[in-house]
């Protein structure tokens, strides 16, 4: 009888640890407004906020198998060094650069101004707009977002980074998505994984 308690105690847990481990996915759009920059790149004042994989080779339909994380800021208005850091979710820095020149082409813009759209719902929204807007069928895969502010509209961008069969290995196509004006328009072709290194 106690072997049997015992058995059905060992099932319960691999069952209720099982479900826990499961539920513990990160939640990356929560992470990437939260996450404390002055501790990874010494400002909030961010030029770039980016998630990809950590793996150069993989790719994911959901953002939250995102695990590897690139900071870019500055540090005050005409500062001229930007610093750029990579970090993982346990915020260890996993490498950082600081360069002796601004990032010049976006707006620096700090985490309380990203759009309340999930960054999930923002890839569904971007695959479908692209679509109707080219009709042209969007693979399902990213491998990175990152999310900037521009200087002519002040509009974050979510910037998709979409996995495209026919481009070279290592290539990717870059699709932006602006939620202020649900409005999306083709990006640049792009290094699919990012560094430090620019």
């Amino acid at each position: 009888m106690k072997n049997l308690k015992y058995v059905a105690f060992l099932s319960l847990f691999y069952i209720t640890h099982s479900v826990f481990a499961a539920n513990d996915q990160m939640d990356v759009d929560n992470f990437l407004r939260t996450v404390d920059l002055k501790q990874i790149i010494h400002t909030n004042r961010v030029v770039n906020l980016s998630a990809q994989m950590s793996d150069p080779n993989t790719n994911t339909t959901n953002v939250n198998d995102l695990n590897d994380f690139l900071a870019m800021g500055t540090k005050s208005e005409g500062d001229i060094k930007t610093w750029i850091a990579e970090f993982n979710s346990q915020l260890n820095v996993l490498d950082q650069k600081q360069y002796n020149a601004p990032w010049i082409g976006v707006d620096h813009f700090t985490q309380n101004q990203i759009p309340k759209l999930n960054l999930q719902d923002g890839l569904e929204l971007v695959k479908s707009c692209i679509a109707t807007k080219t009709h042209t069928p969007i693979p399902t895969q990213i491998h990175r977002i990152v999310l900037y502010k521009t200087i002519q509209t002040k509009n974050i961008v979510y910037d998709y980074v979409f996995v495209m069969p026919k481009l070279t290995p290592g290539t990717c196509q870059e699709i932006l998505y602006i939620p202020e004006t649900n409005d999306c328009e083709w990006g640049a072709q792009t290094l699919c994984h990012a560094t430090v290194n620019l």
